[in-house]
């Protein structure tokens, strides 16, 4: 559980560093792709919108999902093993 925790810190703080000092990669145009349709839900446009990049939101969503699934899925594992 460490290591995951360590995860989440360092992409949350790379990403508002990124963020803040406007050192942003040059990504390409994210219209048109799956990232881009993820982007343009507007659930992602209205409740899960903590950076100004569209890119920075979509990989904290996809990071969320696989880090809850993979802590929920072992927190059942561990209650059904006993």
């Amino acid at each position: 559980m460490g290591i995951i925790y360590q995860f989440i810190c360092f992409n949350t703080n790379f990403f508002l560093t990124m963020e803040f000092t406007g050192w942003i990669p040059n990504l390409k145009d994210i219209d048109g792709t799956v990232f881009g349709k993820i982007a343009g839900y507007t659930f992602m446009e209205d409740w899960f919108n903590f950076y100004e990049t569209p890119y920075f939101n979509v990989c904290t969503f996809i990071f969320g999902i696989v880090l809850l699934s993979h802590g929920l899925i072992g927190a059942l594992r561990d209650v059904f093993s006993k």
